[in-house]
């Protein structure tokens, strides 16, 4: 917990006073969203946004505390103004490598909700090769009785629905000093099931908060611990900020493992992001 409060008490001091629009980034875990979670946001069609990041992280595993690195890289493009696809990759290393591919979409719901709520539904499905036995799956109760390697299938589902705190008379549209604060709240659905069999599934909701003041944008999530898959409930904090035309970096922490999991322990990221431009757009 006081990992948790020095790090939104950091972010907050960055914040304050930076010199606004919305990105739509590319999470972690691949759709737009804030850290390893979704958020209603839809890429544009007019260019193509990637994310290459460094994450570190410490699992639990029959020896104890383990130190592990990922290196990922996500792609995402809007292919109509209320759908996107993405595709992500991962390569971990704990004593040896392994690799983590998905593919997913997101599409956003009109009509459902009020005038003021978006909705927006997604999914991916993705492949972990050798990736049964790793440390940060050991405390589930399907690899309890085997250090064995698999490749394991990966599957999610969510809803989430967004809602704009600050009215337009707060001055988000009068100026770049102006403050912006979005809410998300949804359902994440994951799937784990390894080619040795003993497949489990968790569906957890989740919130967020997105604050973008000027140029600068914090954001907070939490998704409630499954208490057979995570270790802990899944939080993140992120800090992001341009760094010159079409490109963009964020710091922040967060303790969700490359599959979505909840670790023990919260770690650093980094990523930088670029947006490329495409020569034509769907419409």
């Amino acid at each position: 917990m006081k990992n948790r409060l020095w790090t939104l008490a950091l972010m907050t001091a960055l914040l304050v006073g930076a010199a606004g629009a919305a990105y739509a980034v590319p999470s972690l875990g691949g759709p737009s969203g804030i850290v390893a979670l979704p958020n209603t946001e839809i890429a544009g069609t007019m260019d193509m946004s990637t994310a290459a990041g460094y994450q570190a992280f410490e699992t639990t595993g029959p020896a104890g505390p383990d130190d592990a690195v990922s290196w990922s890289l996500q792609v995402l493009r809007g292919v109509s103004a209320e759908a996107e696809l993405w595709a992500a990759y991962s390569r971990t290393h704990d004593g040896a490598d392994t690799d983590l591919w998905r593919l997913g979409g997101k599409y956003r719901v009109e009509g459902l909700l009020p005038a003021d709520v978006q909705l927006a539904v997604g999914g991916s499905i993705g492949r972990w090769v050798d990736g049964f036995g790793l440390p940060w799956v050991t405390s589930m109760d399907m690899y309890s009785t085997s250090s064995g390697v698999s490749d394991v299938d990966v599957k999610s589902l969510y809803a989430v629905a967004s809602r704009e705190l600050t009215p337009v008379a707060s001055g988000w549209e009068s100026g770049p000093r102006g403050t912006r604060v979005v809410a998300n709240a949804g359902m994440m659905y994951i799937s784990v099931d390894p080619d040795a069999g003993g497949n489990e599934a968790s569906a957890r909701p989740f919130v967020g908060l997105e604050i973008t003041q000027g140029d600068s944008v914090i954001g907070l999530e939490y998704r409630m611990k499954d208490n057979d898959l995570d270790e802990k409930a899944v939080f993140s904090a992120v800090l992001r900020r341009p760094g010159g035309q079409n490109f963009y970096w964020e710091i922040g922490t967060t303790n969700a493992s490359p599959i979505g999991l909840g670790l023990s322990d919260q770690d650093f990221f980094a990523r930088f992001c670029f947006d490329l431009p495409m020569e034509t757009g769907y419409y």
